[in-house]
């Protein structure tokens, strides 16, 4: 699935986000197909993004590009939601996310989703030694006023 704004998402969307997310047993902790479901049923818009970063400070300059994406598909919409969240994290066997790496992308996100629902998923993929990949998908985005 592609970096993309969805406006009016029917529940036959579901399936491609399932995949996106790419559900493993294996995964720490895994996004369930109700959580997709819940996040796209009835929702007047859904937004999918995704960044991969690396080296120093690799989250939070994932965190910059997902807002940085998130501007140039809905740039009259905030990353605030009505509904719902769900985001990946994924990493590497080899060099997991860190404490502090954690810490970074829930302090971001609770600026954004004041208590929403939010959904939390971990996995680990043959990656790059040291990247570290985020997959966000947020629906009824906020219109900027």
């Amino acid at each position: 699935m592609k970096d993309s704004f969805v406006i009016k998402p029917s529940d036959a969307i579901v399936s491609e986000v399932e995949q996106w997310f790419g559900f493993q047993d294996s995964d720490p902790i895994r996004i369930e197909s109700d959580e997709i479901q819940h996040l796209v049923h009835n929702a007047q818009n859904v937004i999918f993004v995704e960044a991969t970063a690396s080296g120093a400070e690799r989250m939070q300059k994932a965190i910059s590009i997902i807002e940085e994406k998130a501007a140039a598909l809905a740039p009259l919409c905030t990353l605030s939601s009505d509904t719902a969240y769900i985001i990946q994290l994924v990493d590497s066997p080899t060099d997991q996310m860190r404490v502090e790496e954690m810490a970074a992308v829930t302090e971001w996100l609770s600026s954004y989703q004041d208590g929403k629902d939010v959904a939390w998923g971990v996995s680990r993929r043959s990656t790059q030694e040291d990247s570290v990949c985020i997959r966000m998908a947020i629906s009824n985005l906020q219109m900027k006023i």
